[in-house]
């Protein structure tokens, strides 16, 4: 029996980690959850989508030069920055935390117009000496970038905030750093999976693949090995999703701030074996053979017809949701049941947004 639970594991992670370690898989996986959903008070949709989207990476660039791979994020409804509440100034610090425990290079940036006119985002050569400057944007391969939208306020943007924001458009939708020089423009291909996180809706919404509103609960950290709730709201596992937990007000939501986080971490029995599950982790790639691809085909067919609105973005968006969920449980071959478990968190994610424009936020 032994014999035959180690053939059901993963092999490409059997390789990276260490036998008692791979047989961890699922509670390695759901530490990392945990973990991310303490700054977001709770919110383990929003922390199954944040893991997913930190565990994307450039496989391919199709012919229209698009970077295939990455699910860019942006959590909505987040609190304003200029916002009373002191889980306004606990989140985004929280939040970059929890992912610098678990990634080698998260990348926290603020995205507000005086930024943008002030700063320098993308490489640019200097008129006279012909030097090149850096620019922020300038990041290691598989760097997370994590942008603070929640501080975002109105204003003009001069001719230098334009290009910058147009430089970070490239960035996420072609993953190309533009490098300013003097006769002409030269682009950079980049790897920078990419979490965005607003109030409202974020200005880079066109170049983001998915949005989700967050949805805080009165959530408390749950310390490693106790077995507890975690405030959790519409649960996803490998059994599919639970039901929702009822959201509260950001006011009376528990969000861990980073102390907290850093503590939480230094705490955890798991934690090297994480990093190394998001390490091995980010190193694969699912395969799809053609019967799969038939089987998508066959499916997205039968979405169109049920719902003449579904296009090819939307089989893109699926397809790479699914890719990373087999990824992040350890499998280098696609396979339905990742479609099926994609479509689950698309529904709750859709269920969510829906809510959200019921309730004109």
């Amino acid at each position: 029996q032994q014999q035959q639970q180690q053939q059901q594991q993963p092999a490409a992670l059997l390789k990276a980690l260490p036998g008692h370690l791979a047989e961890q898989l699922p509670l390695l996986r759901q530490r990392a959850l945990e973990l991310l959903a303490a700054p977001l008070a709770g919110d383990m949709l929003a922390a199954e989508y944040l893991l997913l989207a930190a565990l994307g990476s450039v496989v391919n660039r199709g012919d229209t030069g698009d970077a295939m791979g990455l699910l860019h994020l942006n959590l909505t409804h987040a609190p304003s920055s200029s916002s009373s509440c002191s889980q306004a100034s606990q989140l985004v610090p929280g939040l970059a935390a929890a992912l610098r425990s678990l990634l080698p290079h998260v990348a926290l940036m603020t995205l507000d117009v005086p930024t943008l006119n002030n700063k320098r985002w993308y490489p640019q050569q200097h008129p006279s000496s012909g030097r090149l400057f850096r620019g922020s944007l300038q990041l290691t391969a598989g760097t997370l970038l994590l942008l603070d939208e929640t501080g975002m306020g109105p204003g003009q943007l001069g001719d230098a905030g334009v290009k910058n924001l147009q430089a970070l458009r490239q960035v996420l939708m072609r993953q190309q750093l533009p490098c300013g020089c003097q006769v002409y423009t030269h682009n950079l291909n980049t790897n920078q999976p990419a979490v965005v996180l607003s109030s409202t809706r974020s200005v880079l919404r066109d170049s983001l693949a998915l949005s989700l509103p967050l949805q805080p609960q009165r959530a408390l950290l749950v310390e490693p090995g106790q077995t507890g709730q975690t405030g959790q709201t519409d649960s996803f596992d490998q059994g599919g999703a639970g039901a929702p937990a009822a959201a509260v007000e950001w006011a009376a939501a528990d969000v861990a701030g980073p102390e907290a986080v850093d503590a939480a971490a230094a705490a955890m029995l798991e934690l090297a074996a994480v990093r190394d599950y998001f390490a091995a982790a980010r190193g694969l790639e699912c395969r799809m053979d053609q019967a799969a691809a038939e089987a998508c085909v066959a499916r997205f067919r039968a979405l169109q017809q049920a719902n003449s609105s579904v296009g090819m973005e939307d089989l893109n968006l699926i397809i790479t949701l699914s890719k990373l969920l087999a990824v992040s449980m350890g499998h280098e071959v696609f396979s339905m049941e990742s479609w099926e478990r994609a479509m689950q968190l698309e529904q709750l994610r859709k269920q969510r947004l829906a809510a959200a424009q019921q309730q004109g936020r």
